[in-house]
């Protein structure tokens, strides 16, 4: 039963989602998985973000529209349909104690990732890329989380920002539109979580909107590493409380 407080929290965490998202076209997983998963159940945590996230990519798809190069793109965005009925199966059979291991673990992975600001050389880029984009597809759509290493594969390339987030965006939109239809059709979209979405619309478009304003006020190393601390500290904090209630 949602409550006005988890609602605040929702709206609250969804909002810094959506400047982090508008600013790198990826990580609102990364970012707000932690801290709603301290107050809804796994499901309702990647159905949520996925729904909104899809939103707003189409947002951030229509801003860097100019960057992208379609032709050289759709290989990434067909396999990042393909892998959408493997999250959704996941998310749909997983328990919740699996699925929020699962998540603050990758979590907590992915963080160091990018913390460290590592770099992997991918050979074969036209075939390895939509193989991690399927991979990325069906991890994204099981546990909301996923980016970053869709993020170092286009690192490879030596892309402007605004090249990456409008390639960011284009992989992202057809697997965010085929993961709703998954949801729908395997049920996941319960009365509770409809209205959660619904509530948290409008935050998410004014974090979207107010990512431009902040950007240009914060000193890039400060923000990265905040918002890595946040998320490790806050990852690690569900992980234990996880194994310690699986004990």
């Amino acid at each position: 039963m949602l409550d006005t407080v988890h609602l605040i929290i929702a709206a609250v965490v969804m909002l810094v989602g959506a400047v982090i998202l508008s600013a790198t076209g990826f990580g609102i997983g990364l970012v707000t998985t932690p801290f709603l998963l301290l107050v809804f159940d796994p499901k309702t945590v990647v159905v949520l973000i996925n729904t909104i996230a899809a939103g707003l990519l189409a947002m951030v798809l229509a801003d860097t529209r100019d960057h992208l190069e379609i032709k050289a793109n759709i290989p990434l965005a067909v396999s990042a349909v393909l892998g959408v009925p493997v999250g959704v199966i996941a998310l749909s059979s997983l328990s919740a104690v699996a699925l929020r291991i699962g998540i603050t673990v990758l979590i907590i992975l992915l963080t160091i990732i990018v913390a460290l600001n590592i770099r992997v050389k991918v050979p074969a880029p036209r075939v390895s890329g939509p193989i991690i984009g399927f991979a990325v597809s069906a991890l994204v759509t099981g546990l909301a989380i996923g980016g970053p290493l869709m993020m170092l594969f286009l690192m490879n390339f030596n892309y402007s920002v605004p090249k990456i987030r409008a390639t960011m965006a284009f992989y992202y939109m057809p697997m965010g539109l085929a993961a709703i239809v998954g949801y729908a059709v395997a049920g996941l979209y319960t009365r509770e979580r409809i209205l959660l979405v619904l509530a948290v619309v409008i935050p998410s478009i004014v974090g979207y909107r107010l990512a431009v304003l902040i950007v240009r006020r914060i000193n890039d190393a400060m923000f990265r590493r905040g918002v890595v601390a946040i998320i490790a500290i806050t990852s690690v904090i569900v992980l234990a409380r996880e194994v310690v209630t699986a004990l």
